[in-house]
């Protein structure tokens, strides 16, 4: 069974195609993509966009806890600057969950994690 991100319960109203990964965080224990996540309306901490800005960001972590394995079929993780001088190494294209875990693909490179589970945390 393959589900994107929009149908899992702990991504709920993000919208990660715009969304800005800052990092990936790689260890035994998780692997954590550091983001400038976009939030859509129905989100509870959403509020209306910044001057100039078209969406409502936070920083958050998406972690995949415990993982068996991480397997990545492309990695390039080449940092950009954006209009706000942040650095990112890019966007998320696909988000795709499958029996076997998940799959990530996106200007940092494409991602295999076999974890039972991801999880958000939004910084304070």
């Amino acid at each position: 069974m393959v589900t994107t991100y929009h149908n899992l319960t702990s991504l709920d109203n993000v919208y990660l195609e715009d969304s800005y990964v800052y990092s990936i965080d790689e260890n035994t224990d998780s692997v954590v993509f550091n983001t400038l996540l976009v939030l859509e309306k129905d989100h509870p901490l959403y509020t209306p966009p910044k001057p100039n800005k078209q969406h409502c960001y936070k920083k958050a972590q998406i972690v995949f806890s415990n993982p068996e394995s991480i397997t990545w079929e492309d990695k390039n993780f080449q940092p950009r600057l954006d209009d706000d001088g942040e650095t990112d190494i890019g966007n998320i294209y696909a988000f795709i969950k499958r029996n076997d875990g998940y799959f990530v693909e996106g200007d940092f490179g494409s991602v295999k994690i076999k974890s039972s589970k991801v999880d958000l945390f939004f910084d304070d």
